[in-house]
């Protein structure tokens, strides 16, 4: 299930993107003929480098934004507005709130997918709530020339326009508790407990970055150690570009849903939901913000 606007025209169901290809521009000349082929050269080079951009100097993950409420009286599921990148570089916004119906979702899942039945007070399902780029046409025109695979469309769309999709996803039973990394870093560093991992680069850097936040009381010793946290990154990325390719995840997970189940009601079945843990989503800082901190730890005495 996914949310669609209702004012989008046709062509929503397919999870297209627009057309990005980053090694190739149009070489222009006097004469030359333009196609269709060309044109979405020429759109896929610029497209394909602002992704490029995104995944190599920023990563991916929700940047502001997305925060998720549940209303009770009528099951839903509503998702405000936001802003995120995913593993692709391709942006995702949502410019107004978003409704899910959990009890339509979990009816449809009943009916669509042998062995899945709905729990009814025995024991609540654990969502994924994701968010996934996706394009629809729009503004439909006649073609006036059919093209050369024998088609005999009347009729072509002319506008591709930005449709993210929210789904939901089952996630594995046993998951229960939601760990928070960058707080239990946090404890163990306050209490003096934290012992690295040479196999989590990732935690290596973290406890760098806090621990020159919390330990340096001047711009020279902050500017050294964001200086060593650089080089430290920049070499322990070496070769890693990502394989579009070897991508299986084509979404951002905004939130898990613990204990989705349904009561049972003489009038109407309604639907519980125990927690919604929002620490599940991977989060992109935005330099504006690391900017801002990096001034006000100027001022933050050890």
């Amino acid at each position: 299930m996914h949310s669609d606007h209702q004012d989008c025209g046709c062509g929503c169901g397919d999870q297209i993107g627009f057309p990005a290809n980053a090694s190739t521009a149009l070489n222009y000349h006097f004469g030359m003929l333009l196609g269709v082929e060309d044109l979405r050269a020429e759109q896929g080079f610029h497209t394909g480098r602002q992704q490029r951009h995104h995944r190599e100097m920023h990563g991916y993950g929700v940047v502001r934004g997305f925060d998720v409420k549940f209303d009770k009286a009528k099951s839903e599921l509503r998702v405000m507005p936001g802003f995120a990148v995913d593993l692709y570089g391709r942006e995702i916004e949502i410019l107004k709130p978003q409704c899910i119906d959990l009890s339509v979702w979990l009816t449809a899942q009943v009916a669509d997918k042998p062995g899945f039945t709905a729990a009814r007070g025995n024991a609540g399902y654990s969502l994924d709530l994701i968010v996934r780029a996706g394009v629809c046409f729009e503004r439909p025109v006649p073609a006036i020339a059919a093209e050369c695979n024998g088609s005999e469309n009347q009729v072509a769309y002319s506008r591709l326009t930005e449709q993210p999709h929210l789904d939901l996803v089952l996630t594995p039973k046993s998951v229960a508790a939601v760990p928070d990394p960058v707080q239990s870093l946090l404890e163990a560093l306050e209490a003096g407990t934290y012992a690295p991992d040479a196999n989590d680069m990732e935690a290596s850097r973290l406890k760098v970055f806090f621990l020159a936040m919390k330990t340096s009381s001047t711009p020279a010793n902050i500017q050294a150690f964001v200086k060593q946290l650089m080089l430290v990154a920049s070499l322990m990325d070496a070769g890693e570009s990502i394989a579009l390719q070897s991508l299986e995840e084509d979404h951002i997970t905004l939130a898990r849903l613990l204990d989705v189940d349904i009561i049972a009601n003489p009038s109407s079945d309604k639907i519980s939901l125990g927690e919604i843990h929002m620490n599940v989503r991977p989060l992109l800082l935005p330099t504006r913000r690391m900017q801002t901190a990096m001034m006000m730890s100027q001022w933050v005495q050890p």
